[in-house]
């Protein structure tokens, strides 16, 4: 049932949504900006139509990548039982009624940042040089001179994995180490991208790491896990021109929690 979300944002959608596409989601979404709102014919305020593209890009992005990260998290974790140990007991000892309250999952926090240092959902990105050629200045990159009558349709592709494993910016990169986020370390933003940076950042950043959290919270205050694949059948991680990819899947083992008295 997709009414309760999206009534409560965009008034009562439910009949036609339920009746032509139940649970599906996306197709859902795209129903309701089409028919309902009339993105495509002019009836739908130009404020509201973006709002509403905005709200369905972010939460299918954030959500495809937010599993894809959570799945690196338990494959890190596997190698570091000590890591998962100290984890689960903040997230089991730590109340948490608000989401303020999250802020409280320090440790918690520490590993997701690592993991998405070292298991970035996208790989790379790329940038022109628009504001060279309007000011028509010649222009470099790093060692490279890019006199401005070449420089119009010239992009950079850059690596954010590459920066976040560089052992010129981190220490011991290739080292699963949360700690290394404790006592208020900040990188520099272009060391760190996970969500890029400027005008072309995740718009769903901070949801991600919200609906992350939570969901760290709930499965290990009430199961024990643990993972589940032999070394034969180890979840492989694949690099494509611009994601990481998994290969199968990440089983895990969920034991049910005697209630606590």
């Amino acid at each position: 049932d997709l009414s309760s979300g999206i009534n409560a944002e965009y008034g009562d959608l439910s009949s036609g949504i339920n009746a032509e596409y139940g649970d599906n989601v996306v197709e859902g979404l795209v129903y309701a900006t089409k028919t309902q709102f009339g993105l495509f014919n002019g009836q739908c305020p130009k404020k509201m139509a973006e709002r509403l593209v905005n709200d369905i890009v972010a939460t299918i992005l954030v959500f495809d990548n937010m599993v894809k990260q959570l799945a690196m998290l338990y494959i890190l974790l596997n190698d570091r039982p000590d890591i998962q140990e100290k984890m689960v007991k903040e997230l089991r000892e730590t109340e948490v009624y608000s989401y303020g309250d999250l802020d409280k999952l320090k440790y918690t926090e520490y590993c997701i940042l690592e993991c998405m240092r070292m298991r970035p959902s996208l790989l790379r990105g790329s940038r022109d040089f628009k504001d060279h050629v309007k000011s028509k200045k010649d222009s470099s990159f790093g060692h490279y001179k890019i006199p401005k009558e070449l420089a119009v349709g010239i992009k950079i592709h850059f690596s954010e994995y590459v920066q976040q494993m560089n052992p010129k910016v981190w220490d011991d990169p290739t080292e699963f180490k949360p700690e290394r986020w404790a006592n208020g370390f900040s990188p520099d933003k272009y060391h760190y991208m996970p969500f890029w940076v400027g005008q072309r950042s995740c718009l769903g950043r901070h949801l991600g790491m919200m609906l992350m959290k939570i969901i760290m919270y709930h499965m290990n205050r009430n199961f024990d896990i643990s993972q589940a694949w032999s070394e034969a059948s180890a979840p492989v991680w694949l690099q494509s021109m611009a994601t990481i990819r998994l290969t199968g899947d990440v089983p895990c083992r969920f034991t049910k929690r005697v209630a606590q008295q």
